[in-house]
């Protein structure tokens, strides 16, 4: 942490904060469990980026969330549409009523492989959105494995460090 400069190293961070830097390497890592942060873990600065932080990540899974809910609303009501229109089709009519409004078999037909083609890129954009998810969550998971690791070393060397000096005391009553 800036070579033990706390007071510059919550600059930094919350210049990183600021321009939006932050946000997604939380969703990978939860950085109030990391050991590189122990020292300013309690101060009032850091613990207000903290919450700066989880509220952007909050904002931006409940964005994500809002946009695959609508993506699969649209789908679900393209989809219907592009049955009921290809039911209408299938019936042979030579006039089709919507709205009022009366069409024919090639106007529908028209309708029919635009809704179709809306609906593709509408699905490949809810799988690209699914993806991302998925992705972030992945990260997340894998980040949260590699700090588990990170700490399980951290308390192994603490162990040592701690014989080490216990052996570094009896060597120095074993001289006096």
């Amino acid at each position: 942490m800036r070579e033990g400069r706390p007071a510059d190293a919550l600059t930094a961070l919350e210049r990183v904060v600021e321009l939006g830097h932050l946000t997604f390497t939380f969703w990978q890592l939860d950085i109030r469990d990391n050991p590189v942060f122990e020292d300013i873990g309690d101060e009032p600065r850091f613990v207000a980026l903290i919450q700066t932080i989880e509220s952007n990540m909050a904002r931006q899974r409940a964005a994500l969330a809002e946009q695959l809910a609508e993506t699969e609303r649209k789908l679900a009501k393209d989809k219907a549409d592009i049955l009921r229109l290809k039911a209408d089709l299938e019936r042979g009519r030579t006039q089709h009523v919507y709205g009022g409004k009366q069409y024919t078999p090639e106007q529908v037909k028209s309708a029919l492989a635009a809704k179709f083609e809306r609906f593709k890129t509408l699905q490949a954009n809810h799988d690209s959105l699914c993806e991302i998810r998925t992705a972030r969550d992945k990260g997340l998971e894998a980040s949260r494995q590699k700090l588990d690791g990170m700490i399980d070393v951290k308390r192994q060397l603490e162990v040592a460090v701690e014989r080490l000096e216990s052996r570094l005391r009896v060597l120095e009553l074993a001289q006096t």
